[in-house]
């Protein structure tokens, strides 16, 4: 799962432990944006009995709509290759198994989400490339931007304490490069520009990973950040 459901997921996880998340409610989008094939989203409709669509642009990175027939606003899912910011090899290695409870039901439901620091480059890279005030289609990339700039320091203390100590340094420096590289590119230039202090940059990387022994490559990309 991807796009704004990938954000509201995040962000209902980390309220209890950040009430800022609680500006920005009610955490709510409009469809679903998932990482599947044509095959998948043709199967699924015929599962669910709803409508498939042909992708609005062949070549693109969706590769099928489908569509209920509720009313009055039938419910859509686009199955996506990648997502702006996001190449679908990366969207691989950083998807995170989870177990969400559907309204209405007891058991739990295994899913798999594209964590926050990636959803996050995305959803900066939407904000920068689409526009966000049109009439007929008014999007939340902004929104969701702020939203994931608070549920990233919380995701990443959960990801050092489930970590392996062999293995922290590592990860930690993994992520301190995609922040980093994420503040430097056009896209978060700009984003910055257009929406100053939305990102607070220093504050991604909580103050516990600074306690754990890093290399000077994640230090610089820590310094980059703001958080040294």
């Amino acid at each position: 799962m991807v796009g704004g459901h990938g954000a509201n997921y995040w962000a209902k996880l980390y309220l209890p432990r950040e009430p800022r998340l609680a500006t920005h409610l009610p955490f709510t989008s409009k469809d679903l944006d998932l990482v599947g094939s044509r095959a998948s989203a043709l199967r699924v409709a015929q599962i669910l009995g709803w409508t498939f669509l042909e992708p609005p642009i062949r070549g693109g990175p969706v590769q099928g709509v489908i569509s209920s027939s509720a009313e009055p606003t039938p419910l859509t899912v686009e199955f996506l290759t990648e997502i702006k910011g996001v190449p679908a090899d990366t969207i691989r290695v950083f998807t995170r198994a989870n177990l969400i409870r559907p309204e209405g039901t007891e058991r739990p439901m295994p899913i798999r989400v594209l964590d926050p620091v990636m959803l996050l480059a995305g959803k900066v890279r939407n904000a920068v490339d689409i526009g966000q005030d049109a009439p007929e289609r008014p999007r939340q990339d902004v929104k969701h931007v702020a939203m994931l700039g608070l549920c990233v320091p919380h995701f990443l203390v959960d990801l050092l304490a489930e970590s392996p100590a062999a293995t922290q340094a590592e990860m930690l420096q993994k992520y301190a490069a995609v922040l980093a590289a994420l503040k430097r590119s056009y896209s978060g230039r700009t984003f910055e520009a257009r929406h100053p202090g939305t990102i607070h940059w220093a504050d991604l990387v909580p103050a516990v990973i600074k306690q754990v022994a890093l290399d000077e490559t994640t230090r610089a990309a820590l310094r980059e950040l703001g958080s040294l």
